[in-house]
């Protein structure tokens, strides 16, 4: 688990959440960062944007987060 300079966990492992939920419904659903934002949390599309990147470089050095999005997609019965 990442801690980050505040030490609070929870808001990292609920950033990581939200980042996993913007990044699936934009990579498998085809919803744009609006509606993402609108379904997600009334959020304004430029966080969405922001959050998906950020999860994207921490999916890029992460094998560990590499194979949990692989089992949730799996699970999801999603083409990879």
């Amino acid at each position: 688990m990442v801690k980050n300079s505040r030490g609070d966990r929870e808001s990292v492992e609920s950033a990581l959440v939200v980042g996993l939920a913007y990044y699936l419904g934009q990579r498998h659903a085809g919803m744009t960062l609006r509606e993402l934002g609108k379904y997600l949390g009334e959020v304004e599309y430029p966080a969405v944007s922001v959050a998906i990147a950020r999860f994207q470089n921490r999916l890029k050095t992460e094998r560990s987060l590499q194979r949990r999005v692989k089992q949730i997609e799996k699970l999801l019965k999603v083409e990879v």
